[in-house]
């Protein structure tokens, strides 16, 4: 049997992981939480990457104990249940496909200013291209992520550094105008900006020393992407308050506008294209890899578990997840597809932090972390909005019936429910 090749360092580790948090969280949807959160958005961003971290806490363990490709879904089959992993997977699967359809969005959003084209065609163009690259293999694929991820942190520094002497300090009030509500929902979806972080846990049979360098390169990737975060959406309220921000597809060049530099505006519609591309480039790696996982399983068609031999590649996996990222894309609006995303990853957070307590056979400090990352990403998931939960809800349940069915066709379908 074929078996996935390791080639991926620390280093890349890091770049995977900051290459798919920093994109369209920050370019695109900080203008549709700064319009729920007000100024408070800043109280938002440290909520969400305090509960992203102590999900990396189990991660971690996870990691450690089980270290093969497909995340949660590995993981679960192991601690949890067949029904209960299947049900991560598919959670997992389908958060992918809304979410990259939001950066393909985003993508096209900040693309328009550059190229006349509709923002249908240029999404669907990306999503092509990126599908192609991965094809080629992961090393390509990394090393594209390592090098966007040196040039959108710099950029991102440029707006900070340019952006902090234009900050007026009344755009900061009122702080809260909506409450801990407001901070709450801001921070469910500023969570969706988040998950990246933990984009090398897909990856972990291509991964040389996987038990040492996941998690080290996990919580690097979390901690430098979270102080950009902190640092870019306290200076963008700043610059043009949160109204002015919630009110643009494309917040932070409009932010950067009221500076007396021109140049400005381009640098940072740039470091968007570059970000969303580079997210685009990893969740594309990510999603064909959970794809083929449970295809190996037999959950998803085994078709797409076939390892390409000269490129050790599950390429099949790779055309199936371009093809299904991009059809939300000319359906639904972006910010409906955010809210979404980030419901169903709550939820799929809360099944990684039940496998590391499950995974511990006494009480300890690793599983009470693991446990209040339970209550943390729950309470997030139900601040959002009732439709968003609900359509959430019956695509979890779509994925329950289309389980039981499959399963029922072969044996007792009473039997994956244990």
């Amino acid at each position: 049997m074929v078996k996935l090749k390791r080639t991926l360092g620390l280093f890349d580790i890091v770049a995977l992981s900051i290459g798919a948090t920093i994109g369209a969280g920050i370019f695109v949807i900080t203008g549709t939480v700064s319009q729920i959160a007000g100024p408070s958005l800043v109280i938002s961003v440290i909520i969400a990457g305090i509960i992203a971290a102590l999900t990396g806490v189990s991660v971690s363990q996870l990691v450690k104990a089980f270290p093969k490709e497909g995340g949660e879904y590995e993981y679960g089959q192991k601690t949890l249940s067949p029904f209960l992993a299947f049900l991560s997977g598919w959670m997992w699967t389908l958060n992918k496909i809304v979410t990259d359809s939001v950066i393909a969005l985003g993508f096209a959003t900040y693309t328009v200013l550059f190229l006349p084209f509709q923002i249908q065609i240029i999404a669907a163009a990306i999503i092509v291209a990126v599908t192609a690259i991965n094809y080629f293999g992961v090393r390509l694929t990394a090393t594209l992520t390592s090098l966007f991820v040196v040039i959108k942190i710099c950029i991102l520094l440029f707006f900070v550094l340019l952006g902090i002497f234009y900050i007026k300090p009344s755009n900061f009030a009122p702080f809260s105008p909506h409450g801990i509500a407001g901070i709450l929902q801001a921070a469910a979806i500023m969570f969706f900006a988040y998950v990246g972080f933990i984009r090398p846990i897909y990856v972990v049979e291509e991964i040389k020393q996987p038990k040492k360098n996941v998690p080290r390169g996990i919580f690097l990737g979390l901690a430098i992407s979270a102080v950009i975060y902190f640092l870019v959406t306290f200076v963008a309220t700043g610059l043009i308050g949160s109204d002015a921000l919630g009110s643009t597809n494309s917040p932070l060049a409009s932010a950067i506008s009221v500076t007396s530099f021109p140049p400005a505006v381009d640098i940072i519609v740039f470091g968007a294209i570059i970000a969303t591309f580079s997210v685009l480039l990893g969740d594309v790696l990510g999603l064909s890899r959970m794809i083929f996982a449970m295809g190996r399983r037999g959950d998803y068609p085994k078709w797409f578990a076939e390892i390409e031999e000269s490129s050790q590649t599950p390429r099949r996996a790779i055309l199936f997840a371009g093809l299904l990222i991009g059809i939300p894309t000319l359906i639904f609006d972006l910010r409906s597809l955010a809210q979404v995303a980030s419901f169903l990853i709550l939820v799929y957070f809360a099944f990684v932090n039940l496998s590391a307590i499950k995974l511990k056979k006494t009480l300890s400090g690793s599983s009470i972390i693991s446990a209040i990352g339970i209550v943390g990403v729950l309470g997030l998931a139900f601040s959002l909005p009732f439709f968003s939960i609900l359509i959430g809800a019956l695509l979890i349940l779509i994925g329950a019936i289309y389980y039981l069915v499959k399963k029922s066709c072969s044996a007792n379908p009473r039997a994956y429910l244990k």
